[in-house]
Formats: C-alpha cells, sequence, structure tokens
C-alpha cells in the first residue's frame, strides 16, 4: 500500500517535488527552498525546506504519517483557511506527503510548531516496505534540541537520499516550471516564494526565469491610481527584442476616468448617463490603485520571446487580477477560474481590443480604514456583492480600459511590422474554419452552433470577394483576415476546452458582428452621382437628435452656401456611412472634454468644404474637442481606439470606403483648411480626386 501510495499515484519524480512544494504552502510557508544537490549521481540529496506553521507530534501521527488522511479535503470543501495568509489548501487526497516515496529510499523529517518542541523522523523504506502489514512497522519519532528552527521559528525540512533515478537538466528545468507556478508574483507580505538550487550544476538553472523575470518580459505594464476622482497613470510598452519595434513610456495625472457607457449601463438607470467616473465612487473604498503586466501569446509574437513555454505555464496558473487590502491578499480574487472581472466575456464581445485572464497577471490595492463598504463574506470567499463592490469593479474596469485604448496603439505597431516582416503569409481563415467546423462535429454539440459557423465561414467568403478584388491593398486583406482567423482560433480552444454552449454561442455571434459590421462596405451597392451638400443635409438630419442630446452646436457652411459645393459618382450609403463615422468620434471626444458641460454654446461640430488639397475637392469636419491623441497613421488603422468602448474599427471602415471611392481621408491644420480658431480640436478631411466643383 505505501508502494502504491508513493510509486504509482505520482507520475513523476518531478511532480513528487511539486507535491511537497504544494504542502509548504497548505502550511502557511512564506518561502520554500528546494535544493538537490547531486542530483545526476547516485550520491544525489534532496531537500525541502519551508518556514511554514510546522507540524506538533500529533499531526505528525495523526495526520502526515497517516495515509489518506483527508484534512485538507475537509477544510477546503467546508472554507477553512490557514491562520496567517488566508490560504485555502491545495492538497485533497491525503497522498502528497508520500511523494518523499517516489524520490528515494531514505527520509530525514524535522519539523516544528509553534510552542511545541521540534521533532526529527527517519524513515528507510527499504526496510519498511519488507513487512507485509503496516501495523508490523517502526518508525521512530525523536524530540531534538533544535537542530534546524531556532527559538520562535516554525517549518518543516525533508532530506531525502538514495535517489531513485537520476536527475537530468531537462528534469530540473521542467520542475523548475512547475513550482514557478505557484509563487507570488507580487511583493506582498503574503507571498509564497520558492526557490531552486542545484549547487553543482549552476550552469542547469542560470538562464531560468524568476517570477520577477517572468513579470519583467511583459510586453505592456500599466500602473494607475484613482481617488477623489483624480485618475493618475503610468503605460509602459516594451516589446520582445528582435522584433524591431520602438518601445516607450507615457502617462498621465490628474486626469478624469472614462467610464465605458456598457458599465455605465448596469450602474445606473438614468436616461443620461455620466462618461467619466463619479467622485463618489470611491465612497467606503477610498483610494484604488493596480498594476497590470499584460502579455501577447499571439503565435506571430511569441516566435520572438524566449521561454515563452514557461511564461505560458505561469500564466495558466496565475493569470488574473488579484485583490489585496494593507497587502494581505483577498480570495478568492485572480485563482484559476475566477474571472471577477468578466475579462474572458470582454475578450469575446471585443476580441480584437479586450484582454482575457491568461494575458494578464494584475494586482489591486485597497486600503482598510477608507474601505469599510467591502464586506468580506463569511464563508472568505470574496466580498459581498453590495453596491460598493460594483463602483470597485467599475473603478478597475475602466482603468483596465483605458490600458486597453493604449495598447491597441502598440498592438497595430507590431501588427504592421510584423505584415512588413511577411509573418501574415501564414494566415489562414479557411483552414481555420475547417478546424472549427470538424471539432464541432466531433463533439456533436447541435444545429445552432452549426449555423453560426456557416455564417461566419458566409462573411469570410465575403471578405475574401470583395477585399481580393484588384485594387485591395493586400493589408486590408492581411489585418482582417488575421483578425478573423484569431476569432476562430479563440472559439476552436473555447469548444475543446469543453466552455458552456452557451458561452460558445456568445462567442460565435460576436465573431459573426465583427464580420457585420463590415457588411454595408462589402455590399456593392450602384453609384450615383451626388453632391456633397446632399449627403451633409442627410446625415445632418440623421444625427440631428444626436446633436441636441449632446447639446452640439452643428454649423454646416456647404447648406448655407457660405462653402462651395462639389458633386462626385459614388455609392452614396457607404460614403454617409463614412462621414457619420467621423462624427460619432467628434460627438464622443466633446463629452470627454466637457463631461459635465449642460452649456450647449460650448460642444462645436462644423461640416464645410475646401479647396486646400491639389488631389481633389475634400468634405472637412472639424470640432472643438480634444484633438486626435494618435498619431494619424493609427488612426486609419483597424482595432486602435482610445475610446472606453471603441472597437477601432469606425476610422478603418471610413478610409476603406474613401479608397474604394479613389480618395484618401488626411488631416489638415485648421488654418489650412480656413476654419475659424474656435475649432481647435480634430480636423478630418475627406478628400475625393474625382470630385467636380459646382
Amino acid at each position: 500500500m505505501l508502494a502504491l501510495l508513493g510509486e504509482q499515484l505520482i507520475d513523476n519524480a518531478r511532480l513528487a517535488v511539486f507535491e511537497m512544494v504544494k504542502n509548504s504552502y497548505d502550511a502557511d510557508a512564506n518561502s520554500v527552498v528546494v535544493t538537490l544537490a547531486n542530483p545526476n549521481t547516485p550520491a544525489g540529496k534532496i531537500s525541502v525546506v519551508d518556514d511554514g506553521s510546522g507540524m506538533t507530534l500529533e499531526t505528525l501521527t495523526g495526520v502526515w504519517l497517516e495515509p489518506g488522511a483527508d484534512v485538507r479535503e475537509l477544510q477546503r470543501h467546508r472554507g477553512i483557511r490557514s491562520p496567517k495568509y488566508n490560504r485555502l489548501p491545495l492538497g485533497e487526497k491525503g497522498v502528497g506527503r508520500f511523494a518523499a516515496h517516489k524520490l528515494g529510499n531514505k527520509i530525514d523529517l524535522w519539523t516544528k510548531a509553534k510552542d511545541s518542541p521540534e521533532f526529527h523522523v527517519g524513515i528507510d523504506w527499504s526496510e519498511q516496505t519488507n513487512r507485509r502489514y503496516m501495523d508490523e512497522t517502526e518508525i521512530l519519532i525523536e524530540e531534538t534540541a533544535g537542530e534546524y528552527f531556532k527559538g520562535s521559528e516554525t517549518g518543516t525540512r525533508i532530506e531525502i537520499s538514495d535517489l531513485k533515478a537520476e536527475w537530468t537538466r531537462g528534469d530540473i528545468r521542467r520542475l523548475w516550471r512547475n513550482v514557478t507556478s505557484i509563487s507570488a508574483p507580487f511583493s506582498t507580505q503574503d507571498d509564497f516564494d520558492v526557490k531552486l538550487d542545484v549547487p553543482n550544476q549552476k550552469a542547469w538553472v542560470k538562464d531560468l526565469l524568476g517570477v520577477g523575470d517572468i513579470l519583467g518580459a511583459a510586453i505592456w505594464r500599466y500602473d494607475f491610481s484613482f481617488a477623489e476622482g483624480k485618475f493618475n497613470w503610468d503605460y509602459q510598452f516594451n516589446p520582445p527584442p528582435g522584433m524591431k519595434v520602438e518601445g516607450y513610456k507615457r502617462s498621465g495625472a490628474d486626469e478624469n476616468l472614462p467610464l465605458p457607457k456598457r458599465i455605465a449601463e448596469w450602474l445606473f438607470d438614468e436616461e443620461k448617463l455620466p462618461n467619466i467616473v463619479p467622485e463618489n465612487f470611491t465612497d467606503d473604498i477610498g483610494p484604488v490603485s493596480g498594476t497590470f503586466f499584460v502579455f501577447d501569446q499571439d503565435r506571430d509574437v511569441t516566435v520572438f520571446i524566449a521561454e515563452q513555454n514557461q511564461i505560458a505555464s505561469f500564466l495558466e496558473e496565475n493569470g488574473g487580477v488579484r485583490v489585496y487590502r494593507d497587502e494581505i491578499r483577498v480570495y478568492n480574487y485572480g485563482e484559476p477560474g475566477d474571472d471577477w472581472l468578466g475579462l474572458d466575456l470582454r475578450r469575446v464581445n471585443q476580441p480584437a481590443k479586450a484582454i482575457s485572464n491568461n494575458n494578464i497577471v494584475g494586482l489591486i490595492n485597497l486600503q482598510m480604514s477608507s474601505s469599510a463598504g467591502l464586506k468580506e463574506k463569511t464563508s472568505r470567499d470574496g466580498f459581498d456583492d453590495n453596491v460598493t463592490y460594483q463602483r470597485l469593479r467599475a473603478i478597475v474596469l475602466s482603468a483596465l480600459t483605458h490600458l486597453e485604448g493604449q495598447r491597441s496603439i502598440d498592438k497595430g505597431r507590431m501588427r504592421r511590422v510584423l505584415a512588413k516582416n511577411g509573418q501574415d503569409s501564414r494566415i489562414n481563415p479557411n483552414s481555420a474554419i475547417a478546424d472549427l467546423r470538424r471539432e464541432v462535429e466531433k463533439r456533436s454539440l447541435g444545429p445552432e452552433i452549426t449555423k453560426l459557423v456557416d455564417k461566419v465561414e458566409a462573411r469570410v467568403r465575403d471578405m475574401q470577394e470583395t477585399l481580393l478584388r484588384p485594387g485591395a491593398t493586400q493589408m486590408h486583406v492581411a489585418t482582417l483576415f488575421h483578425e478573423v482567423e484569431h476569432g476562430v482560433r479563440a472559439l476552436y480552444s473555447a469548444i475543446k476546452r469543453g466552455e458552456p454552449i452557451d458561452k460558445l454561442e456568445q462567442r460565435s455571434g460576436s465573431l459573426v458582428e465583427l464580420l457585420d459590421s463590415f457588411s454595408n462596405f462589402f455590399r456593392k451597392t450602384p453609384e450615383a452621382l451626388v453632391r456633397v451638400s446632399e449627403l451633409v443635409h442627410t446625415v445632418s438630419q440623421l444625427n440631428s437628435d444626436r446633436f441636441d442630446r449632446h447639446k452640439i452646436v452643428l454649423s454646416t457652411p456647404v447648406l448655407s452656401k457660405e462653402a462651395s459645393d462639389f458633386e462626385l459618382k459614388v455609392p452614396r450609403n457607404i460614403v454617409m456611412g463614412a462621414i457619420s463615422n467621423v462624427l460619432d468620434n467628434s460627438i464622443y471626444w466633446l463629452d470627454q472634454k466637457w463631461p459635465n458641460d449642460t452649456k450647449k454654446s460650448r460642444r462645436g461640430i462644423r461640416i464645410t468644404t475646401s479647396n486646400y488639397f491639389s488631389e481633389g475637392p475634400s468634405l472637412v469636419i472639424a470640432d472643438n474637442g480634444p484633438g486626435y491623441n494618435l498619431a494619424p497613421e493609427d488612426v486609419l488603422q483597424p482595432f486602435i481606439s482610445l475610446k472606453a468602448d471603441g472597437m477601432g474599427i469606425g476610422m478603418y471602415y471610413a478610409r476603406l470606403v474613401m479608397e474604394a471611392c479613389d480618395g484618401f481621408i488626411a488631416f489638415p491644420s485648421a488654418e489650412d483648411v480656413g476654419l475659424p480658431a474656435s475649432y481647435d480640436g480634430a480636423v478630418t478631411a475627406l478628400v475625393f480626386r474625382q470630385g467636380k466643383w459646382k
């Protein structure tokens, strides 16, 4: 029985050490040191030393030496957490303590609990397993004078000798990836820090990444704080070496924190929703600060990242956002399977922009003295789901959305570099859809999912027929197909993970919506001879309610004949769509500049014409908002947006429309196109090469 427990229930020696490290975690240890001395020789020795709670004589005899004792499983089932660091136990079956038997024949254990003497246990498994029955075994437990743990120190030390197998360099490196996965990613009071030492083979572990190294390999780091209505942030972009993209830092101080509309809708019942996080959101919460480390596991990016396998393994265990109050962790936020912010669902709805749980390691810091409104549940598995908690979620999600906007700029830069390097040559949405269809059929997921796959495939065919026509640039094809393939692969992975049908339907539906956003463009509408003043009149009428609702003064010199009119032959509907997308941007950013303003005379949009461009007449849309905070080339790239709710396809759509109409989009200065000085915000010109002045 002992041989079965030690030898056969644990697959290999590496996992046996991992089980012992998990035992240290359950014992409320702050640090564990795993040492493998001469592991590739018969004289090798393995030791695991922690500073946890240690064991009393009763625990030694009644738990540690009792096969199958289910103490940890009962604690987990009842939600009983460790007294010092509030941890739920990782152990369940009561066999981890026999992992040492997998490693070697001789085990020496020293342990000391609080207010208890140090005890030593020596076991020679080769002698014990020669006995037929367990009641014939004799194991000597000795009280020591404190050989290893002095004074008030507590902990457990296990040494294993007469090893059963020699360890290779590969074994050691795989062990490191295992134990790193449960190391605490942040420097806080309840850290669990694991160190691995191979004193006679330092070269074997020289280049392995510690937790700090893994976080240092994050492509994005974002620090923020929000208190008394003021938002401060620091953003760092650190592209992988060899990608030939320059990194940089950016920051903001004492700003408003934009509140995404989708978050405001589940917090407020009013018709007029706030577009910034109100100052009173921190009442009974206090200052909220945080740090996010964000990774990119797209296969075109990971080829530039050394030790990607180790990073992926770490993220699988540590991905998510944790919460700390006075540096003590609040469980279960950030545990595997816990998605308290709904990051994966956001990723379904915004696949190109939103960050998922397995790509982020984050912490949120709160102060105990000022967060009285956040009440921990009796079961100690998080805060009560009250209004204060929902405000905390809104603050964190709003900061995360702000990060995603900044990040979308740099994802676009990386995408363009990868395209120039020919990385997009591997993009093949048809292959991804074929794989997806096979998986759906294999798992018999039903007609609804099959219909959604059919829709995705039909939209892709539309894209191929339209975008592969003469004149469509390969960048358009590569960019859109890349996002489609990414969405299909994410759905494929979700199916293999066994996600519920309703989640799969959400993922499928969101992918179809992304493609439907371009449906008007793909649809070949007939061209018609039209005056630009007619287009402006129609768009103005369609948006008149919006202008009134957002307290915007609209000026249209082209309609009052103060500006010249011109004629063009274009598909009418898609050009109006392009104009509306530019207006959408102006309306949004005017609200951001004056979030609480009720004066209609302050916000303004002007639609006029200009003969500034030698290529042809232009329609100019200007406002007095904050202006474009993106480089011109980024404004027109897909999936790049600083809007809290933006998908980053509106201006890209407008760009495609203008190119299809033999035109282009430009961003002149207000002086160049003769605008009044009051229009000091964004200036966008739709230039039509085939336009003719009337």
